[in-house]
């Protein structure tokens, strides 16, 4: 004879997938972010000062 979960056992079964699928995606997005920022950084490596779009740090307009 098989005993029925209480309702409850259900419901916090349910709450632990989802706390694992969210943890798993805010670790994918993490992942994502500093990929892209260290492809910015490659980017952003090979220009000196001058070639660097914008004015230079505490110059005039």
């Amino acid at each position: 004879m098989e005993r029925k979960k209480p309702l409850q056992s259900i419901f916090l079964q349910g709450v632990g997938l989802m706390l694992k699928a969210l943890a798993a995606l805010a670790s994918l997005v993490l992942q994502v972010f500093f990929f892209l920022l260290l492809l910015m950084a490659i980017g952003d490596r090979g220009r000196t000062g001058k070639d660097r779009e914008g004015k230079p740090a505490g110059g005039h307009p």
